[in-house]
């Protein structure tokens, strides 16, 4: 109680960040239960990185619309350009446009830019929801995948908007990297 007698409560909120980081070869093989574990019978908004989905689209397709037929995959383009308030907005704006509650599942498939701000936008949607990062670049796989920081750059500072909100699991499928160019390749190694 203090001087003027208001009391005064104090809550501690755990800042408890485990997940699963799991190396899944095949994640997006029919027979590949992994996603559908984690996702059960809830709904599932997937985000994609459209350099990505030019190469993986048609398979990320079959596999989602096979066991989710209807769910929602959206494109996001992955240049630092798009790592934004603006895109994270769009993301949700497009849930909600789909109805999507706040038991959803987003799924980010991509880069390091699409984890970050897909991670954001699950961290803002209905207050937070939950979120599984699936990386396909080798930055991915070691450092932005497997973190919990989400964000987006603002006003010319990279990731100054953001937050520490862990995803339920990080899916790491080495088959992605087989896809990449030897640049960028060669830019994972060296960062």
């Amino acid at each position: 109680t203090d001087k003027l007698g208001n009391k005064t409560f104090r809550i501690t909120i755990p800042r408890d960040a485990r997940y699963s980081v799991i190396d899944a070869e095949g994640l997006l093989e029919a027979a590949n239960d992994t996603i559908r574990n984690y996702c059960n019978n809830r709904p599932i908004f997937i985000c994609v990185d459209e350099n990505v989905y030019r190469v993986h689209g048609r398979k990320i397709e079959d596999y989602f619309y096979h066991f989710r037929p209807g769910c929602r995959i959206i494109l996001v383009s992955s240049g630092e350009d798009s790592k934004s308030m603006d895109t994270v907005l769009s993301i949700c704006e497009d849930a909600k446009k789909a109805g999507i509650s706040k038991d959803v599942i987003f799924v980010a498939i991509g880069g390091g830019v699409i984890t970050d701000i897909v991670g954001l936008a699950a961290t803002l949607y209905e207050g937070g929801a939950d979120y599984i990062r699936v990386p396909t670049t080798l930055l991915g796989d070691i450092d932005a995948g497997i973190g919990v920081k989400t964000g987006v750059n603002f006003e010319g500072n990279k990731n100054f908007l953001g937050s520490f909100y862990a995803p339920i699991a990080c899916l790491n499928d080495a088959g992605f990297l087989k896809t990449l160019d030897t640049r960028m390749l060669s830019c994972g190694i060296s960062e």
